[in-house]
């Protein structure tokens, strides 16, 4: 889209002729800001994506960083207090209010406790409902002032806690407890891990909790957020009615905790026998100086530019024969968890024992970039990709999520900065963009990447054939490194090549339809399908999908370690002989991705671009079917990464439990067990590329999908051009006859797994026969819905022994057979109260069916997210692949409203589970 430059310039003037403080950027005029008089800051603006949905949060500006020793988890303990009553919702009402207008806990109804805020939510509310404003309001002002803390209550969700922190306590949190003090010495971040201390949680008092709560929950330390399809003059009236009348407490000042500067190099590392991945982080620590000027603004675009640049250097360095990492990114935000100091932060994920020789490498392109600075192309690269970036936001301003800018309007709050609005901070971030200089941003760098406040982490797992380097390693490596004035400066290789050189001659459409629905459907001579849907609902965005039915199961039994990693190594291929890095660089300012993915009934190239790249995109598309070729460069490195990651998965317990479940649901299948580091030796890439050919050889298999701001007669030469030419034979379709044969006897798969924090992990499965049909799909899915809230009802809030219990309901189209599984995690002592117990609640939905309460809650759920989603690119192009299945989803409103209490109850008493597998991992 393009800028109006006279408002461009307008704005510009306006923010030159303001006062000296003065270049103090404008708040956007569409946001309703302001703070009442007892301290509480609002912000509320009218947004109709999604259409009749509104966001209402309550921000509070303390987490667990204002916790005194003793106190430490009584922050997370009242986030999950605000769901336990308060003063004008008693219980669980407010939840099951919420819940009957199609809004579900723990998606859309939740909290979530920081170092240094908590956030409560109620997303996706229909703001169209009758006193739904009110309601919403009179909620967030009870968990501000109003929660009731019964003793009872929170005797309970004691132990729910304790189950949290159990499931949570995994290699990550236990590395942030060891690293965090010494990267956080001489702040409060060292040891408030916001979930806390259970030794606590365990044995606080009431009263405490009760003093926690007024001491901290005030207005002045709080702010409400609403966004949605609202009217904003009656929203705010109704706030100041309601949270006007909340008192102005006095209390403690609420500061940045401040995090000290370190003279030199800082390091830590930490090994976990768990831990799957190892991670070499860099910091360059710098203040924070974020606020609401121009400077800021330009600052923020600098150190985009500065991330953009450093990442595609490093990305280079991972596609080298034999590199040390296999990716790297670069980011300049908060210092691991500090809110009041920033880093910008290298990361890379080190291939085997070469942890050491990743950190180097990290170092050394931070150090040829400040000793040589960054070169002019890279520069205007970066500078093309953030204008594609910014236009790209701009074009799609009146479809902007209203989430967007819950997540913006927060981040003003509890960090500062600016909130000028899309259009203003759009035009002003193109003019900008247009001033920066390459001595700019190579001075930002140089300021930030000096030889103090530099820290070092390594994170990953505990080996015995090697170990992480010593702190005095890692410093002389760094001074070494960094005082080196012979490193050659970057040499930026430009590809100046098109992706095609020669546009392959074009095919025809044989056919044409459109439907009710209006979708067209285009045949092609080469025996290939094309479905279009044109949308309006995100401007510029189109979604592009290709698939074909054969997958792995293709191959059938004599599927291989060659099949199993395939779609791996062709992300790593080559297309049209280009490497991603190169690529990377001739397709800069251009929006688009494609992905390839092997799964077992199916093979599908998956992306999507903006619509002026839908030419780029399917030309990489044409290559990926064409002329795909082996990248002999990584292909050592990819082995090396994937032998030390399944090393390390035989050490993990998650990794475990997913190798148990798909061995015992599919009888020990190959198919379905996890490859062994042992298998590595056996890939072979020429074999893998034949194999690959041989799915892609055919374009007859294949249906194309295309949803979004499509113009059709852009897209029939685009089609005509480039899918219409694949090869493709229409009487050699690929066909495969093969199912991957289901367990149908019952199985209880019980084994023990060495786990730094024991616990038990319960997974079960309950099948029967049934022919497939979408209706049935749909049943099953609300049969999961309604054994999961019985579930969570039973286990969490009168058992009070799992923190959270996952349950889907499924009917499959290749085995004609339901499956019903749920899973949850809990106290190895409680286990077998857990299982018992869960198998009761089952049971029980099965022979009695389900309240009309509850099926009021899944019925409005399941329609109130149909009804967001079908407005959606995403929903339509999941449409369009089903129906290339032959699954027909047009018809979900019509069934799901067919479905009345008496039926579906009559529906889950007539399923009879005839397998069930339970594998529980200790």
């Amino acid at each position: 889209m393009a800028i109006d430059r006279c408002v461009v310039a307008a704005l510009l003037l306006c923010l030159l002729a303001l006062p000296a403080r003065a270049q103090d950027l404008p708040v956007d005029p569409e946001l309703r800001f302001g703070q009442l008089s007892n301290g509480l800051t609002y912000y509320i603006r009218h947004n109709e994506t999604p259409d009749n949905r509104a966001e209402f949060w309550l921000v509070q500006n303390t987490g667990s960083i204002v916790e005194e020793d003793n106190e430490r988890g009584l922050s997370h303990f009242l986030e999950h207090m605000a769901f336990k009553g308060s003063e004008h919702f008693p219980g669980s009402q407010l939840s099951m209010y919420l819940q009957e207008l199609g809004v579900p806990f723990g998606s859309d109804i939740n909290a979530s406790t920081s170092y240094d805020d908590t956030r409560f939510r109620f997303s996706n509310v229909p703001a169209n409902r009758s006193g739904v404003i009110d309601t919403m309001l009179l909620a967030l002002r009870d968990i501000s002032c109003g929660l009731s803390l019964d003793s009872a209550d929170i005797e309970h969700e004691r132990n729910v806690v304790y189950e949290e922190w159990h499931i949570g306590n995994d290699h990550n949190m236990r590395m942030y407890e060891r690293v965090l003090p010494s990267l956080m010495s001489g702040s409060r971040y060292a040891n408030r891990i916001a979930i806390g201390d259970m030794n606590v949680v365990r044995r606080f008092k009431r009263e405490q909790l009760v003093d926690f709560y007024h001491k901290w929950y005030r207005p002045g330390l709080q702010a409400v957020v609403i966004v949605g399809d609202i009217d904003v003059d009656y929203t705010e009236q109704t706030l100041k009615r309601v949270m006007g009348s909340i008192n102005a407490l006095d209390g403690p000042q609420r500061n940045f905790e401040r995090v000290p500067d370190n003279l030199g190099v800082n390091y830590a590392s930490y090994a976990d026998p768990e831990a799957t991945n190892s991670l070499v982080y860099l910091f360059y620590k710098h203040d924070r100086t974020m606020d609401n000027t121009m400077a800021s603004l330009r600052q923020a675009l600098v150190s985009s530019l500065v991330q953009n640049m450093l990442a595609q250097r490093l990305n280079e360095c991972a596609q080298a024969n034999d590199a040390p990492f296999s990716y790297a990114t670069v980011m300049d935000r908060n210092y691991i968890v500090a809110r009041g100091k920033q880093a910008l932060t290298l990361i890379a994920m080190a291939n085997g024992c070469r942890e050491r020789e990743a950190l180097n490498l990290l170092i050394t392109e931070s150090a040829r970039a400040v000793l040589h600075g960054f070169t002019r192309t890279e520069l205007e690269r970066a500078v093309k990709e953030a204008r594609a970036n910014i236009e790209s936001m701009l074009a799609n301003v009146d479809h902007h999520p209203s989430q967007d800018y819950v997540d913006e309007y927060i981040d003003h709050y509890v960090n500062g900065g600016f909130i000028p609005g899309i259009k203003s901070e759009a035009a002003l971030d193109l003019e900008t963009l247009a001033t920066i200089s390459l001595q700019e941003v190579n001075t930002y760098l140089r300021n930030i990447v000096g030889h103090d406040n530099v820290c070092t982490l390594i994170s990953g797992p505990q080996r015995n054939d090697c170990t992480y380097p010593a702190a005095s390693q890692v410093i002389a490596d760094f001074y070494r490194i960094t005082h080196d004035t012979s490193l050659s400066p970057y040499s930026d290789v430009v590809q100046e090549e098109s992706l095609l050189p020669q546009l392959p001659q074009p095919g025809k459409i044989t056919q044409e339809t459109t439907d009710a629905h209006g979708v067209t459907t285009w045949h092609l001579e080469n025996g290939a399908t094309v479905l279009l849907k044109p949308t309006t609902f995100s401007s510029g965005e189109i979604l592009f999908n290709a698939m074909s039915l054969g997958g792995e199961w293709t191959f059938g039994d004599t599927a291989d370690i060659n099949v199993k990693v395939m779609d791996q190594i062709i992300e790593e291929s080559a297309p049209g002989g280009f490497t991603s890095s190169e690529l990377s660089k001739m397709l800069a300012g251009h929006q688009l991705g494609l992905s390839f993915s092997l799964n077992d009934p199916t093979q599908q190239f998956s992306g999507g671009c903006m619509a002026k790249d839908l030419e780029q995109l399917l030309q990489i598309n044409y290559l990926y079917f064409t002329d795909i070729r082996k990248n002999e460069k990584t292909f050592t490195s990819f082995k090396s990464k994937l032998r030390n990651r399944l090393m390390q998965q035989a050490h993990n317990p998650k990794a475990v439990l997913g190798d148990s479940i798909g061995s015992t649901l599919y009888m020990g299948n190959p198919m379905y067990r996890n490859i062994s580091a042992d298998d590595v030796d056996n890939i072979n890439i020429d074999r893998v590329m034949a194999l690959y050919r041989q799915l892609v050889s055919n374009a007859a298999n294949y249906t194309f999908s295309l949803v979004g701001d499509i113009d059709l007669e852009v897209a029939r030469r685009l089609v005509e051009t480039y899918i219409a030419s694949l090869p493709g034979d229409p009487r050699n379709h690929l066909r495969s006859d093969y199912v991957a044969p289901l367990a149908t006897a019952s199985t209880d798969n019980r084994f023990s797994t060495p786990m730094r924090n024991p616990h038990s992990t319960v997974y079960v499965t309950l099948t029967g026969a049934m022919p497939y049909t979408f209706e049935d799909e749909l049943r099953i899915d609300l049969v999961g819905s309604a054994v999961g809230a019985a579930l969570m009802s039973y286990l969490r809030q009168e058992k009070h022994g799992v923190y959270d219990v996952a349950c889907d309901g499924a009917l499959s189209l290749y085995h004609n057979r339901w499956m019903l599984n749920y899973e949850f995690e809990t106290d190895t002592a409680s286990r077998d109260e857990m299982i018992a117990s869960a198998d009761y609640a089952v049971k029980e939905v099965f022979r009695y069916g389900i309240s009309e309460t509850l099926f009021s809650k899944i019925k409005a759920q399941a329609l109130s997210q149909y009804q967001q989603s079908v407005k959606t690119n995403n929903y339509w192009i999941t449409v369009l692949q089903q129906r290339a299945l032959g699954i027909d989803m047009a018809r979900f409103e019509e069934i799901l409203g067919s479905i009345t209490l008496e039926t579906f109850n009559s529906y889950l008493q007539s399923l009879r589970p005839t397998t069930q597998l339970r594998i529980i991992q200790n």
